[in-house]
């Protein structure tokens, strides 16, 4: 890639941190505002996976997962950062065939939605089950999550769409 996402000038900024210092603010002069904000501070919400288990140093900067700077890039809408984002999904393409075991639920539910008539493309996988199978698609061997269930969204069109389901 010719570019680092570092050199690109964001319209707006999303910090993800483990604990905000309100210094870091005042030294660069933002504004808490609510109307026209482009600095957006959230709570980061994932470990290094190869880190899971050791204590992380304060102060320490991980990276966020390419998935993770795929969706801001994308939900940002400036075109600068979209076409940033199309590059990280060319440069980071998931290499690796998803693990089959992990497979085995969704492909499930898919045929049974067809048996009773649903379109199984309108099957959304959702929570830690998705996450472990994109990271399989990383090459990830690891679990990632501590439950065993399968979060699912069905779109349906109609009552009857739905009653079939049910």
């Amino acid at each position: 890639m010719g570019r680092r996402y570092s050199e690109i000038r964001h319209l707006t900024l999303t910090l993800y941190t483990s604990a905000f210092n309100a210094r870091l603010a005042a030294a660069n002069r933002w504004k808490r505002t609510e109307a026209d904000a482009n600095i957006f501070v959230r709570p980061q919400f994932w470990l290094d996976p190869r880190r899971r288990s050791e204590e992380i140093p304060q102060g320490t900067v991980q990276r966020a997962p390419e998935l993770l700077i795929y969706a801001d890039l994308m939900a940002s809408r400036e075109p600068r950062q979209i076409q940033m984002a199309k590059e990280l999904r060319h440069a980071t393409s998931f290499k690796h065939a998803a693990d089959p075991q992990l497979l085995h639920a969704p492909q499930c539910i898919a045929q049974e939605l067809s048996r009773v008539g649903a379109d199984p493309t309108q099957l959304m996988l959702v929570g830690a089950s998705c996450r472990d199978i994109l990271h399989s698609t990383m090459g990830h061997a690891f679990p990632l999550r501590g439950t065993e269930d399968w979060d699912f969204g069905i779109a349906v069109a109609t009552w009857d769409q739905y009653d079939n389901i049910a």
